[in-house]
């Protein structure tokens, strides 16, 4: 289920970058996808596709209800900077200091399933509400995989449910670069207690993908395919994306603004 500590709605978009004058002072703000290091200094955030945030302690703290992000793997966050504020790294990333979090959402982490476990699991059941109604975006980066989708809330002993989605990965021994993922939602036997709610709702979910890093199948050159299958409410899902190699592992840099 999804797991909202923060207030907002989850944006389809992977980053947006926008500029604007308040007061006189020229700021900036950013809306993206981040990977959350935990540091004894206090989290740093690393955006999709490159860039690293540090936020202040006190928008921090206001953002969470005091909790801080400390048990926050991944999340949507949206932020406000002075532009003095930022840099470039030496990869030509930008660098963000004193940033200020006034929103946000919790991204839940999983970990990708293979055929045996989802059969274990009977995930890949027949008799089972199973049906996505759009896949909005697919990308991977710094050891995740990412998926926003839409699907319906199920409604199941008198309580709606949001879906969860699992992903099921077969890695193409024929093909060497190549990963099958089969898209699964959670899956609910139909009874007279289990129900489609009209209401839609769309979720993104990340896959930690830092295992596959380690199977020489995927590293025949640069970049791995993948192959994404799955059951729609109205047609099947099917689709390729492609990322390069380095982003199966998680990797921050080192440096540091202080």
């Amino acid at each position: 289920m999804k797991k909202k500590l923060f207030f907002g709605l989850l944006a389809s978009s992977i980053v947006l970058l926008a500029s604007c004058l308040d007061d006189g002072d020229s700021k900036g703000q950013i809306a993206g996808y981040f990977t959350i290091q935990h540091t004894a200094a206090g989290p740093i955030l690393h955006l999709d596709g490159g860039g690293t945030v540090y936020p202040t302690t006190a928008s921090v703290s206001q953002l969470t209800g005091g909790a801080g992000l400390d048990k926050i793997d991944r999340a949507l966050l949206y932020m406000y900077y002075y532009d003095e504020m930022m840099t470039k790294d030496s990869n030509g990333n930008m660098v963000v200091k004193d940033a200020e979090l006034y929103n946000g959402e919790v991204i839940e982490v999983c970990r990708p399933l293979t055929a045996p476990e989802a059969e274990a699991k009977n995930l890949l059941s027949n008799d089972s509400i199973n049906d996505i109604l759009k896949v909005h975006n697919v990308w991977g980066y710094n050891g995740y995989l990412n998926v926003i989708f839409s699907s319906y809330y199920i409604y199941s002993g008198g309580k709606n449910i949001a879906p969860s989605m699992n992903i099921v990965y077969d890695i193409n021994p024929s093909t060497p670069g190549t990963i099958n993922v089969q898209l699964l939602l959670n899956h609910h036997k139909k009874s007279d207690k289990d129900q489609l709610v009209t209401q839609e709702v769309s979720l993104a979910k990340s896959y930690d993908i830092t295992s596959l890093q380690y199977n020489p199948l995927l590293h025949a050159g640069d970049s791995i395919t993948i192959n994404f299958t799955g059951k729609g409410a109205s047609q099947p899902i099917s689709d390729k994306i492609k990322i390069a190699t380095k982003d199966l592992k998680r990797n921050f840099s080192d440096f540091s603004l202080y």
